[in-house]
């Protein structure tokens, strides 16, 4: 991509023809892309569509003036109808109380007329810059926010690692024990009770030994399951360790 690719592309708004054909004259021939209107109001919707770039406006001009169009721009940006705009504005007025006005409203910069067409280059120029700068920050702020998010969920993969037991998807011991000390804890605050149920699998050596290993976990796995189906909450049960299971009722007794 070469630099005239990143350039934001340029919408002059003048409704002296002869200033406005002069503009875009010079910013063309420096290779910006330039879009030229009479009128603030017509030069606003193509502002809209394009959502940022520069806009060099005159400031006095009938109906909407510059400072009006430039007010409706930030307005637009505020609500994030727009992305970045830079806006200059172009001015007979020279008096610093009118340049800090213009300033004040919203302007990025400002050009007195009749401008110095090596100085409407260097302004313009470093409004290219800001944009370009203003997008790479968006861009790394994209960046960062879906690194943030691929984050989190690998954050929530881990802790679900940790909490689960592998073969049978249950709570692991040290996840199982936490919930229990959990609601031992709400029990005796609350004066509630708790029980608990401590069961194993009958024979499971045999089946091993008989069967194989891999009918053990097929067993370990259907066991879960129906302990799964029958726990209150996908917490309040686990795997203990081999073939020995927990699970736990708050609120019920025997």
């Amino acid at each position: 991509m070469n630099e005239s690719e990143k350039q934001s592309p340029i919408i002059v708004v003048d409704d002296d023809a002869a200033m406005r054909k002069l503009l875009q004259r010079h910013l063309e021939l420096a290779g910006y892309c330039v879009t030229a209107f009479e009128d603030a109001r017509t030069a606003l919707e193509s502002i809209r569509a394009l959502r940022g770039g520069m806009v060099v406006a005159d400031w006095s001009m009938p109906e909407m003036d510059g400072l009006q169009l430039l007010q409706a721009v930030r307005e637009m940006e505020e609500e994030h109808i727009l992305g970045n705009v830079y806006f200059i504005l172009l001015t007979a007025h020279n008096t610093k109380e009118e340049v800090i006005t213009g300033l004040e409203a919203g302007a990025n910069d400002y050009l007195i007329k009749p401008y110095h067409k090596g100085e409407l280059m260097a302004r313009v120029g470093v409004g290219q810059r800001v944009l370009g700068l203003q997008d790479d920050i968006l861009r790394h702020s994209l960046q960062l926010q879906k690194a943030n998010a691929q984050m989190a969920v690998l954050a929530r993969e881990l802790e679900h690692l940790a909490n689960t037991d592998v073969l049978t998807q249950l709570p692991n011991r040290r996840s199982l024990f936490e919930q229990l000390e959990k609601s031992w804890a709400l029990a005796e605050k609350e004066g509630r009770p708790l029980s608990c149920i401590l069961l194993d699998i009958d024979r499971f050596k045999k089946i091993n030994d008989t069967h194989g290993h891999a009918a053990g976990d097929t067993v370990l796995k259907a066991v879960a399951a129906l302990i799964r189906r029958h726990a209150r909450r996908p917490e309040w049960c686990g795997r203990l360790g081999g073939e020995e299971f927990v699970l736990f009722f708050p609120g019920l007794g025997l």
